[in-house]
């Protein structure tokens, strides 16, 4: 069975895990959390109620650190394609450039 001093170390690492997404370092993020997956994967059906409330907390905020994550990530994809999209625009306003200046425009 987990001890609640056990659970209360998840929740210390989970909440280590929101400190460092909420900062964007998502390396450190993912480092913390494969830590912490096998301490996860140890717990059992047989928990007192306070530990379940703990592993509930636990349960809640990895669900909001993934929504964070996943925010980000579409935030970094759009970010992406708009400097794709500049890169284009600025190498077509380059060769436009070229064609005038070797034209004498």
């Amino acid at each position: 069975m987990i001890s609640r001093e056990q659970a209360e170390g998840l929740l210390a690492l989970t909440q280590a895990i929101v400190h460092v997404a909420q900062q964007g370092n998502w390396t450190e993020a993912a480092r913390l959390t494969e830590q912490r997956a096998p301490l996860l994967m140890s717990l059992t059906n047989d928990i007192d109620n306070e530990t379940l409330n703990i592993v509930r907390s636990i349960q809640a905020i990895d669900a909001a650190v993934f929504l964070m994550a996943t925010e980000r990530k579409e935030k970094l994809e759009f970010d992406y394609n708009q400097a794709m999209r500049s890169a284009a625009a600025t190498g077509q306003y380059q060769r436009a450039a070229r064609f005038c200046v070797a034209s004498g425009s």
